[in-house]
């Protein structure tokens, strides 16, 4: 999925809670209205509605090799030009036209073949639990910043088993955004 229910808090991920009632014939029901309950504690007595937020896992492949990436709201609004809910909406009137709507919308296809560098966010959460999917913190197409990122570390020439980082600063510092 590319896209999540998101806590207009805290971007936390929102989930739909279903609320029973019994009726007075002694059946029950599921009411209409939809309650929502915010995964971040920290929400917890907020008043809080969902917002449609990006979350677009992205495959990242360089000459050492290939991680996953998640796209997240602010970054993936940069490429895709829409917010998620009009992507959504935009998903939804195909439904009306009976127009099967595609697994990810066509305005996400800028982001394939696009070389860019990354700042990546490592939690805690992947080093304890091994999961190799990784939030990204700062995304640029920068010219500048590509070329200058190959000299230092001579990207194109780097063999399989070789690596590379950058700090956020170092990144921030040659003009990433």
């Amino acid at each position: 999925m590319w896209y999540y229910d998101g806590c207009n808090h805290s971007k936390s991920k929102l989930e739909q809670k279903f609320e029973t009632y019994d009726k007075e014939d002694g059946t029950s029901d599921v009411r209409d209205e939809k309650v929502y309950q915010c995964s971040n504690k920290d929400c917890q007595g907020k008043e809080f509605f969902p917002l449609s937020r990006f979350k677009i896992p992205i495959r990242v492949q360089d000459s050492t090799g290939t991680v996953t990436l998640t796209l997240f709201d602010h970054e993936a609004l940069k490429f895709v030009g829409k917010t998620a809910k009009e992507l959504i909406e935009i998903q939804d009137e195909l439904l009306t036209t009976n127009e099967l709507p595609r697994e990810y919308p066509v305005e996400s296809e800028t982001l394939v073949n696009l070389k860019c560098a990354f700042v990546i966010k490592v939690t805690n959460f992947n080093i304890v639990n091994g999961v190799e999917n990784y939030g990204i913190s700062v995304v640029t197409t920068d010219v500048d910043i590509l070329d200058e990122l190959n000299k230092k570390w001579k990207i194109d020439q780097l063999d399989v088993s070789d690596s590379f980082c950058m700090s956020q600063s170092e990144f921030q510092y040659a003009g990433g955004e």
